[in-house]
C-alpha cells in the first residue's frame, strides 16, 4: 500500500508538471510571437495575428494573458532584461578620443537597432504600465553610465557646472530619443545616423 501511494503521488506531481512546463511553452510561443510582430513594425497586433504567430488559438492567448496589452507589456519588459545583457566590450577611456568615438558609435549604433522596435512600443505603454517604465529607467540609467565611463577624461578635469553640462550634452547625443530622430524623422540610414552622432560627439568634445 505505501509504495501505490508513493507512485500516485509521483504520478500526480508529474502531471502538475507536465502541466506547468507546458504553460511555460505556450507562454514563451505567444511571447517570442509579440517579439516577431514587433520587430516587423507591428506594435499594436490582435489577439488572432499573436495566436496566428505562435501556431495556437485565440482562446489560449486570453488563458495565459488578461488581454493583448498584458502580452505586450510582457514581451516589452522582457526585452529590457534581455537589453541589460546585451555583451558590451570595454571601451578603455584612456584610448585615444577619436578611437573611443569610433568604438562607442559602433557598440551604441548595434545595441538601438536590436532595441529599436521594442523601445517604440515601450514608449507608448510606459505611462500605463510600472514594469515598463522600470526597464526604460534602469536601461537609461546604463546608457548614462556608460557614457560616463568611456569620456571620463574629458569629464573628470571640469568643475561642476561644466560638467553637468557636458554630460547633458553626451546625454542627448547617445540616447535612444536622439537615435529615433534620425534614423525615423530624418529618414537616415543606420550608418549615416552613426556618423551624425560621431560628428555631434566629437564637435562637443573637442570644443
Amino acid at each position: 500500500m505505501p509504495a501505490r501511494s508513493r507512485s500516485n503521488s509521483d504520478a500526480g506531481e508529474s502531471r502538475v508538471d507536465g502541466r506547468v512546463l507546458r504553460g511555460q511553452r505556450i507562454r514563451g510561443a505567444l511571447l517570442r510571437a509579440m517579439f516577431d510582430l514587433m520587430k516587423e513594425g507591428n506594435l499594436r497586433p490582435n489577439p488572432q495575428e499573436i495566436a496566428r504567430r505562435a501556431g495556437t488559438s485565440e482562446r489560449v492567448v486570453y488563458s495565459h494573458f488578461r488581454d493583448v496589452e498584458g502580452v505586450r507589456a510582457a514581451a516589452v519588459a522582457l526585452q529590457a532584461q534581455e537589453e541589460a545583457r546585451l555583451p558590451l566590450r570595454p571601451i578603455s577611456p584612456a584610448l585615444p578620443l577619436e578611437d573611443r568615438i569610433r568604438a562607442y558609435t559602433l557598440q551604441q549604433t548595434r545595441v538601438f537597432e536590436v532595441i529599436a522596435p521594442f523601445r517604440r512600443a515601450a514608449n507608448v505603454f510606459e505611462p500605463f504600465s510600472p514594469k515598463i517604465a522600470e526597464g526604460i529607467r534602469r536601461a537609461r540609467e546604463r546608457t548614462h553610465a556608460r557614457i560616463e565611463e568611456v569620456f571620463q577624461q574629458e569629464l573628470a578635469g571640469l568643475e561642476p557646472t561644466p560638467r553637468r553640462r557636458l554630460r547633458a550634452k553626451l546625454i542627448v547625443v547617445c540616447t535612444w530619443p536622439s537615435w529615433e530622430t534620425l534614423r525615423t524623422v530624418l529618414g537616415l540610414s543606420t550608418n549615416q545616423a552613426r556618423e551624425v552622432m560621431a560628428d555631434l560627439l566629437r564637435d562637443i568634445l573637442r570644443d
